[in-house]
C-alpha cells in the first residue's frame, strides 16, 4: 500500500516489479482519479482510498508486506496517528519506507553566497509558504520526532539515508540560491528516506 505518488506512477512501477496488489491512499480526489486511469491503463486494477492518512480508512489490518510513502508522510497533520495506522496495517515484520525534505532545510537559509541558519531545529514548528498560488502551512519536523514516533508504533530503523548521490557531489555546482539547487545539495542533504520494521 502506498500514497499514491505521481497520479499511480509508483504503483505502476511495484506492478511492473511483481507486487501482487497495489493499494494506495490520498487525500486528493482528484489524484485518486488520476492514479485510477494511469494504472487501469498500463493493465493494473488498484483498490484506491480517498482519505486522510491520520485516520481510519478502512485499510485492511496486520495485511501488508509493505507500506511507503514519497514525500507524503510530512503532510500529515497528526505524525503519531498517520504512524500508528500504518502500522496497523503492516504484517509482524512488516516495512515501511518513506522520504521527505531533510529537517536542516528549513533552518538554514541562503544569504551572500553562503548558508546561515535562519531557523531553530530545537523543535518542531510549523512553516508557511505560498504554492502554486495558494497559501500552504506544513510542520518541520526534527528527526528524532520521526524516529521517536516509529519507536512509539512498535517499528525499529533499519537505516537512515541522507546521502547526497555521488553524481551531483562530483560535478561542479555553480552557486543557486534555489531551494534544491545542486549547489545546496552538495553542502547539507536535501531529503532523507527511512526503512523500519514493525516489530
Amino acid at each position: 500500500y502506498s500514497p499514491v505518488h505521481q497520479a499511480g506512477h509508483s504503483l505502476c512501477w511495484c506492478g511492473r516489479k511483481g507486487t501482487a496488489e497495489l493499494w494506495g491512499l490520498d487525500l486528493s480526489v482528484k489524484q485518486i482519479a488520476n492514479a485510477q486511469t494511469y494504472l487501469t491503463g498500463n493493465g493494473f486494477r488498484p483498490r484506491l482510498f480517498n482519505a486522510p492518512m491520520e485516520q481510519e480508512c478502512g485499510l485492511p489490518k496486520g495485511y501488508f508486506d509493505v507500506v511507503y510513502s514519497v514525500y507524503a508522510i510530512g503532510w500529515t497533520t497528526d505524525l503519531k496517528a498517520a504512524v500508528h495506522h500504518i502500522a496497523s496495517y503492516l504484517k509482524p515484520g512488516g516495512v515501511f519506507i518513506f522520504s521527505w525534505d531533510h529537517p536542516l532545510m528549513r533552518c538554514i537559509d541562503v544569504a551572500d553566497d553562503q548558508l546561515v541558519f535562519s531557523g531553530s531545529y530545537t523543535k518542531d514548528e510549523a512553516f508557511s509558504y505560498i504554492q502554486r498560488g495558494q497559501p500552504v502551512t506544513v510542520q518541520n519536523r526534527r528527526m528524532s520526532t520521526y524516529i521517536n514516533e516509529l519507536a512509539d508504533a512498535g517499528f525499529a530503523v533499519e537505516r537512515l539515508v541522507e546521502e547526497t548521490d555521488c553524481d551531483t557531489l562530483s560535478r561542479t555546482a555553480e552557486f543557486s540560491s534555489g531551494y534544491y539547487s545542486p549547489w545546496r545539495a552538495q553542502k547539507l542533504p536535501l531529503s532523507f528516506i527511512v526503512k523500519a520494521r514493525k516489530l
